[in-house]
């Protein structure tokens, strides 16, 4: 974990070194553009249907696409 308690992720929100773990939300210590993403709802809420459908990709042996997140403002 990182000083302020977050589990860094890759970009596709998995745990590097932990193929089946992936952490969203305000758990994660997900990065973009080099800076942390704020650990706010609107990020949750992006977070949480990529990360299903990286787990369907696991599934049926399709690789990860990298989380990518859009301000709505």
């Amino acid at each position: 974990m990182d000083p302020s308690g977050r589990v860094p992720v890759a970009e596709d929100l998995r745990v590097p070194g932990r193929a089946n773990l992936f952490v969203i939300g305000d758990g994660a210590l997900c990065l973009s553009g080099g800076k942390p993403l704020p650990p706010l709802g609107q990020v949750a809420f992006q977070q949480g249907p990529h990360a299903a459908r990286n787990l369907l990709a696991l599934l049926r042996g399709h690789p990860t696409a990298p989380f990518r997140y859009f301000n709505y403002g």
